[in-house]
């Protein structure tokens, strides 16, 4: 098993915390930066995905869905109700990266601070659907 594969199974029987993510705000970049940055955390995200679904319960599984829109490249993760977008706008010659946690949440934009970011927010995905939870009933 991986290290993050003992984070999500340590998980079982005690929840724990929503650990804090490390976010920054979001500001334009160029369209190169912004690509590989979200080639970078999409690809980190699909391992991590695998990895935790191999120890959680299959009730509590995690998905990953992509969209592709005109000058946008979205991944959601989710877990039960619980979701994360992870979103790049293209325009103008400038990416912009966005992490959207909550459906109409108007706050100021903020991006995940790098792909070592993604692990604890996989985490908080689980403990907040209460998935930890569900492993003690099983």
């Amino acid at each position: 098993m991986t290290p993050f594969m003992f984070r999500i199974a340590e998980l079982f029987g005690d929840p724990g915390e929503v650990p804090v993510l490390s976010t920054r705000p979001s500001r334009p970049q160029p369209v190169g930066e912004g690509a590989d940055r979200y080639v970078a955390v999409r690809s980190l995200a699909e391992q991590l995905v695998c990895e935790a679904n191999a120890v959680l319960p299959p009730d509590a599984a995690l998905t990953l869905i992509d969209e592709v829109a005109d000058g946008r490249l979205d991944f959601t993760i989710a877990c039960g109700t619980h979701r994360a977008r992870v979103s790049t706008t293209f325009g103008g010659g400038r990416s912009f990266g966005r992490l959207l946690r909550h459906e109409g949440a108007e706050d100021s934009p903020v991006e995940l601070e790098d792909a070592d970011a993604l692990p604890d927010l996989i985490v908080s995905l689980i403990v907040e659907s209460g998935a930890g939870r569900l492993a003690e009933r099983t």
